[in-house]
């Protein structure tokens, strides 16, 4: 991507994205929060900023973006407790997703690689779908921080999951068929959510001494929105920096 290499070359427009990114990644972890009153089940599209940071921006301000955006979600939503572990953890994952964004997106140039897109398309529609409907089902409290706090209530149902894994499908196997090397971004996301699950894990169990196994999925859910999202938003931004480069 042209932003990735621009920033790359150029240390303070280096630091000046990351700092951008960071601001960008604490507004997507607060702004929109779900919570699941029957299990209990949480989740942002805080992973959704984090990723959109690491491939425009590379390892460096994915790193960066990736764990002071999400350590200073925490600390304002409440969660201290989890702001060092977040650091650390979302760092980490920002700075793998960013660097293998970089290096498999020239590996996977080229129609041949089409299929792959679509197995991992169908992969992805699958695993929201089945953590979906087991966790996720029941009265949703959502909660909306702009311009003020405004929460609301609604029913989520296997319906729904359904429809949203028919929605990921579409959105992972179109994104990849168009532009096969965005099989590259979503490896290194799924790569890079694995080592934030993994990270989140081992940070409740060992520091936080919780029952860590529980949030697994949760972790995991968010690791799948935050790949279509961040998908999305990458697309749209390419096209509009490509757009403004021919005139």
């Amino acid at each position: 991507m042209k932003i990735r290499e621009m920033v790359s070359a150029n240390p303070i427009l280096q630091i000046t994205y990351s700092a951008i990114m960071t601001v960008i990644v604490f507004i997507f972890t607060v702004v929109f929060n779900v919570y699941i009153v029957q299990t209990r089940g949480y989740f942002n599209i805080g992973e959704t900023g984090v990723y959109i940071a690491a491939i425009t921006g590379g390892p460096f301000v994915g790193m960066v973006a990736g764990g002071f955006g999400s350590m200073l979600s925490d600390v304002v939503l409440g969660y201290s407790q989890y702001a060092p572990g977040t650091l650390v953890v979302k760092g980490v994952e920002g700075f793998v997703v960013g660097y293998l964004a970089m290096k498999l997106e020239t590996i996977f140039r080229g129609k041949g690689k089409r299929p792959i897109g679509v197995l991992l398309g169908i992969l992805f529609g699958i695993l929201m779908y089945i953590i979906g409907k087991e966790f996720y089902v029941g009265t949703a409290e959502i909660s909306i921080n702009l311009f003020g706090a405004n929460t609301m209530t609604i029913d989520f149902s296997e319906v729904i999951w359904g429809l949203s894994a028919v929605i990921i499908i579409i959105l992972v196997i179109g994104l990849s068929w168009m532009k096969p090397n965005y099989i590259g971004y979503i490896l290194s996301t799924i790569v890079g959510g694995m080592t934030m699950v993994l990270g989140y894990f081992l940070y409740e169990q060992v520091i936080l001494g919780v029952a860590a196994l529980a949030e697994v999925p949760f972790n995991t859910m968010q690791m799948s929105i935050g790949t279509a999202l961040s998908l999305l938003v990458v697309s749209t931004v390419e096209k509009i920096w490509i757009e403004k480069k021919e005139k």
